[in-house]
């Protein structure tokens, strides 16, 4: 990608909306350079076909830039999977995800969002650790790729602390920085 394009990412380009169906392949394409063991069409619209599951796409223009998929909970947001193709990451996009997911939380209401990073992927450590999250358990085991750590982000006047949070895990959670 051109530098100059890069400087020139405003927010007034970025679009998050509604994962659709002919968003699929992009996502695969992302997902595919992203992660170890991607998921395919078929697995994607499974788990967008769960109650209370949210897939988000973020765009920059007409391009399919990232992609989220969470889930609401009673008092949490659960991310399944989080991406932002390597080509556009350090440019604001996985923190526009994030701070998309901050706006769901209240004191009253939904107020922590967790998930899990495969311990071999730093650069998503690092991503959720400034973005807020802190590393507060290890799955040991997790998946294929073996140990996961529980991020989480926690609302308390908008700032994050140490407070465990209990979740189901989906098979092949994952998570990679923007």
């Amino acid at each position: 990608m051109d530098p100059l394009i890069s400087s020139q990412v405003t927010a007034n380009k970025i679009h998050i909306r509604w994962m659709l169906r002919c968003d699929l392949n992009r996502v695969c394409d992302i997902d595919a350079m992203c992660f170890p063991d991607p998921w395919d069409e078929a697995e994607f619209t499974r788990i967008a076909g769960m109650q209370k599951i949210i897939p988000q796409v973020i765009e920059f223009g007409e391009e399919v830039c990232g992609f989220m998929i969470y889930e609401l909970r009673k008092s949490s947001v659960r991310v399944v999977t989080f991406a932002v193709h390597p080509e556009w990451r350090r440019r604001g996009f996985g923190m526009a995800l994030i701070g998309r997911l901050k706006a769901k939380l209240s004191s009253h209401r939904r107020n922590r969002i967790t998930l899990d990073v495969s311990e071999r992927n730093l650069d998503a450590q690092i991503f959720f650790k400034r973005m807020g999250f802190l590393a507060l358990r290890v799955n040991r085991d997790a998946t294929d790729e073996g140990d996961t750590y529980r991020m989480v982000y926690r609302y308390e006047g908008g700032e994050a602390n140490e407070s465990l949070s209990a979740g189901r895990d989906y098979r092949n959670d994952k998570v990679e920085g923007g």
